[in-house]
């Protein structure tokens, strides 16, 4: 049954709301409003290496939080996000399981990971959208629950993976 996870990851929730049938839609999603704010934003990383290298370098010099940071990962799975054309509200996070390949920055003991990035938005597809499994990113991410400006955002999620914490994608960058 195909779900759209709606408030995983926020702090006292974890429901599922099933999609409602031949429709594709959940009653949440009759409801979605979308507040836009910077801290929302996702960018395409732009550095060169010796920028990245650099600054890895200044901030080696600083701790870490366990729940942020840089890693490579590869693409094991990528939930389907809705076409906009047949959906009544207009922006969407997808969720995309990673394998780790590479810790560059921070903590992270879990061999999998669940990212979520801008699927859609103002009724286009993001590149996310057009994500495969099988293609490697470097995802500079911090925990979604902090993210709560996103709380009332459609969330497509097919990953079955409930168990896994998920992080939001600050910048990534093809390999």
């Amino acid at each position: 049954m195909k779900v759209f996870r709606t408030d995983k990851g926020f702090p006292g929730h974890g429901r599922l709301r099933p999609a409602l049938a031949g429709a594709g839609l959940c009653v949440f999603c009759l409801l979605v409003a979308c507040r836009k704010s910077p801290s929302s934003r996702q960018e395409p990383a732009t550095a060169s290496a010796e920028q990245r290298q650099a600054a890895a370098g200044a901030s080696a010099e600083k701790p870490v939080e366990a729940d942020r940071g840089v890693v490579v990962g590869t693409i094991r799975f990528v939930s389907k996000v809705p076409d906009p054309k047949q959906v009544p509200y207009k922006d969407c996070v997808t969720f995309v399981v990673f394998r780790i390949d590479q810790v560059e920055q921070g903590v992270f003991p879990e061999k999998k990971l669940l990212v979520v990035f801008w699927g859609m938005r103002d009724r286009v597809l993001q590149p996310a959208a057009r994500f495969r499994p099988g293609q490697r990113q470097r995802l500079t991410i911090r925990p979604f629950a902090e993210m709560t400006e996103l709380a009332r955002v459609m969330q497509a999620d097919d990953t079955e993976e409930y168990d896994l914490t998920p992080y939001w994608v600050v910048r990534y960058e093809a390999l």
